[in-house]
């Protein structure tokens, strides 16, 4: 991935270089669903950023129910309008406190075949999830969470 705060890729070749970093990431990634941690820490981590606007995006196989995750757990850990925090981790509920002050929106990307998907996608607000068939739909799915995060930024930029 590119660290927070550094620079996006600009280069074609930077841009490879990103994606293969991802994905020997996911090769070497331990069995099991770390969805709701690496959730919690973007949002935590998206929440004390110096920006303007602040997004993080969870691309996950939507097949959280089998690991326990429930669409209230990722609600919570997505800091959402009125979510409860179901975790008794207190500092999950200083992390999603933080990140609803801090305003972090968040959306998930489920690459998914299942019914999985479509039960997270009806029980979270409409614009927080995205369920994407085929990998070759995912360039299209990121650009439009990036283009809706865009439009509906809070932060008013001068026109050049």
């Amino acid at each position: 991935g590119v660290p927070l705060g550094a620079p996006p890729p600009t280069t074609r070749a930077e841009r490879w270089r990103v994606l293969r970093r991802v994905q020997a990431h996911a090769a070497n990634c331990a069995s099991g669903d770390a969805s709701l941690d690496a959730l919690r820490d973007a949002v935590a981590r998206a929440a004390r950023a110096d920006a303007d606007e602040r997004l993080v995006l969870l691309l996950s196989d939507a097949n959280l129910a089998r690991h326990g995750v429930t669409p209230a757990a990722l609600a919570s850990a997505m800091a959402l309008p009125g979510a409860l925090v179901d975790s008794g981790s207190e500092s999950a509920r200083r992390a999603a406190a933080l990140a609803a002050a801090a305003k972090v929106r968040c959306r998930c990307l489920f690459l998914a075949q299942f019914d999985d998907a479509e039960r997270l996608q009806n029980a979270l607000p409409h614009d927080a999830v995205h369920v994407v068939r085929r990998p070759d739909q995912l360039p299209a799915a990121i650009a439009l969470s990036l283009a809706a995060a865009a439009a509906t930024a809070t932060t008013v930029r001068p026109k050049l």
